[in-house]
C-alpha cells in the first residue's frame, strides 16, 4: 500500500500542481504582449477549467485505491486505467480549448507585428521564433494537439486500456513537457533581447557619444520616450525608422501599453526584471531531475499495476 500512495497518490500532486502553475504563465505572457490590463473574462475561465480537469488527477486516486497489494485485482486495475485514459482525454480537451483561446487573441497581435516590421517580415522562420515571443508560445500549443488523434486512433483499433493509457502518457510527457520546457526558453530569450535593446537605448539616448543608425542584424526596434532624450537623439532614432520602415515596437509593444511619461522608466524596470535570471541553468537541472523522479514513479507504478 505504501508503494501505491507514493506512486499513485502523493507523486501526482507535485507533478500536476507544478503543471498548472505554469499553465498560468501562457496567460500572464499573452497578458504582457496584449499590453492591456484587462484581458478577456473568457481566457481566465479556460485557463480555471483546464486547470479544474487536472485537479481531477490529484483526487482521482485517492478515491480509486485497490483493497489489497498483494493479489493481482483484474477488475481494480481494468478500472483504474479506465479512469486515467478518460481523464487524460478530458485534460487534453481543455487543453486545446484553452490553447485555442490563447492563440486567438495572440493572432491580430503577430500579424499586426509582422507586418509592421520589416526586419521581422523578411526573417526566417528560426529568426522569428527567436524574436517573437507570439511564434513560441502558439508553436509549442500546437504540439499539444496531437495527442487527441493519437488516442483516438488507439481507441478504434481496440486497443486494451493499458496500452492506451501507456501511449498517452508516452506522447504527453514528450509533447505537452515541450510547452514547459519553451517556458524557460522564452524568459531566456526575452532576457537576452532586452539586453540587447537595452543596450541599444543606451547608444540612442547619450547625445554625447557618436549615434550608430544600424543596430544589430536582426534587431528588433523598440520606442522611445520623447521627453528623456536629447533633440539630437530623437531626431536620429525618427530618420532612422523612417529611412528603414521599421516602426517602433519590440517584443512586449511597449509604445502601445505604457504611457508617455513613464515609459522609459518602466521599460528599464521590465529589463531588470530579466537580468535576475542567471540562474537558468539551474532551473533546467532541476527540471530534468524532476522529470525523471517523475519517470521513475510512473514506471514502478506501472510494474506494480502489472504485477
Amino acid at each position: 500500500m505504501k508503494i501505491w500512495i507514493i506512486g499513485s497518490v502523493i507523486s501526482p500532486i507535485f507533478c500536476f500542481v507544478g503543471e498548472i502553475i505554469g499553465d498560468w504563465y501562457l496567460l500572464i505572457r499573452t497578458r504582457a504582449i496584449l499590453c492591456t490590463e484587462r484581458i478577456p473574462k473568457l481566457l481566465y475561465i479556460t485557463c480555471i477549467i483546464y486547470n479544474i480537469s487536472k485537479i481531477i488527477f490529484i483526487f482521482g486516486p485517492i478515491y480509486l485505491t485497490p483493497s489489497s497489494i498483494q493479489k493481482v485485482d483484474i477488475a481494480f486495475t481494468d478500472r483504474y486505467y479506465l479512469f486515467c485514459v478518460i481523464a487524460s482525454v478530458i485534460v487534453q480537451v481543455t487543453s486545446i480549448i484553452y490553447d485555442l483561446t490563447i492563440i486567438h487573441y495572440l493572432r491580430k497581435n503577430l500579424f499586426r507585428k509582422t507586418k509592421e516590421n520589416k526586419i521581422l517580415r523578411n526573417n526566417n522562420f528560426f529568426e522569428k521564433l527567436k524574436q517573437t515571443s507570439e511564434y513560441r508560445i502558439i508553436i509549442s500549443v500546437l504540439l499539444s494537439f496531437s495527442i487527441i488523434p493519437i488516442t483516438t486512433i488507439l481507441y478504434l483499433q481496440d486497443r486494451s486500456r493499458m496500452e492506451m493509457y501507456n501511449t498517452v502518457v508516452t506522447f504527453r510527457y514528450i509533447f505537452v513537457y515541450i510547452n514547459y520546457y519553451m517556458m524557460y526558453i522564452d524568459q531566456v530569450l526575452l532576457r537576452f533581447y532586452a539586453e540587447r535593446n537595452n543596450t541599444l537605448q543606451f547608444m540612442v539616448s547619450s547625445s554625447n557619444s557618436v549615434f550608430n543608425p544600424y543596430p544589430p542584424k536582426n534587431m528588433l526596434s523598440y520606442p522611445l520616450d520623447s521627453s528623456t532624450h536629447s533633440t539630437h537623439s530623437s531626431h536620429s532614432n525618427h530618420s532612422y525608422n523612417q529611412s528603414s520602415g521599421i516602426k517602433p515596437i519590440n517584443f512586449i509593444s511597449v509604445k502601445n501599453c505604457l504611457n508617455e511619461s513613464s515609459s522609459l522608466g518602466r521599460y528599464q524596470g521590465y529589463i531588470e526584471e530579466y537580468k535576475g535570471m542567471k540562474n537558468f541553468p539551474i532551473w533546467i537541472v532541476t527540471q530534468v531531475m524532476t522529470d525523471t523522479l517523475v519517470w521513475t514513479v510512473i514506471k514502478e507504478r506501472m510494474i506494480f499495476l502489472r504485477e
